[in-house]
C-alpha cells in the first residue's frame, strides 16, 4: 500500500512540474503577444509538442506513464488553462487525424490557408520540439523553451 501511495506522489510530482514548464511558458508568450500566440496555439504543432512533452517529460523524471499518457495529457492540460487547452489539444488533434485522411495533400484546406500537408509538418515540428525540451524537465539551469518560441514565432532549438 505504501508503495502505491509514494507513486501516487512521485505521478503528482511530476505532472506539476511538467505543467509549471506548459504553464511558464504559455503565459510567457502570451504576456509579450497575446493575439499572435493565440492563434498560433490552435495548431497540430501544439498537440505534437504537448503530447510528446509529457511523455518524455515522466520519462525524463523516472516515471513510467506510457499506458496512461492521453489522461496525463488532459490532467495537465487542465491545469494549465482549465477548460481551455485541453479542448485545443483535441480539437487540433481531430483536425490533423482528418488532414492525415484526405486525399489531396497539396490542396488548401477551406478557412485555414494551410494544405494537410502543413497540418502534418506542423505536428512533426512539435514532435521534434517536444524531444529537445523534455529532458530539460529535470533541468533546473536550462528550462524548456520551444513551445514559447514557437508561440512568438522564434527560432526553435532542435539540436
Amino acid at each position: 500500500m505504501f508503495g502505491f501511495l509514494k507513486k501516487r506522489r512521485e505521478m503528482q510530482a511530476a505532472r506539476t512540474k511538467i505543467g509549471v514548464d506548459l504553464h511558464r511558458q504559455i503565459r510567457d508568450a502570451l504576456n509579450a503577444d497575446d493575439k499572435g500566440a493565440s492563434q498560433r496555439l490552435s495548431s497540430s504543432f501544439t498537440v505534437g509538442y504537448i503530447c510528446t512533452f509529457v511523455r518524455y517529460g515522466f520519462m525524463s523524471l523516472g516515471i513510467d506513464a506510457e499506458s496512461g499518457v492521453n489522461a496525463q495529457v488532459r490532467h495537465i492540460c487542465d491545469g494549465v488553462i482549465p477548460g481551455r487547452l485541453y479542448k485545443i489539444y483535441s480539437d487540433q488533434a481531430a483536425a490533423l487525424e482528418l488532414a492525415r485522411k484526405m486525399k489531396e495533400q497539396n490542396k488548401k484546406i477551406l478557412n485555414t490557408g494551410l494544405t494537410p500537408a502543413d497540418v502534418s509538418k506542423a505536428f512533426e515540428l512539435g514532435v521534434q520540439a517536444g524531444t529537445y525540451d523534455a529532458p530539460l524537465v529535470s533541468i533546473q539551469s536550462m528550462p524548456p523553451d520551444n513551445l514559447r518560441r514557437y508561440l512568438l514565432n522564434e527560432t526553435l532549438r532542435l539540436q
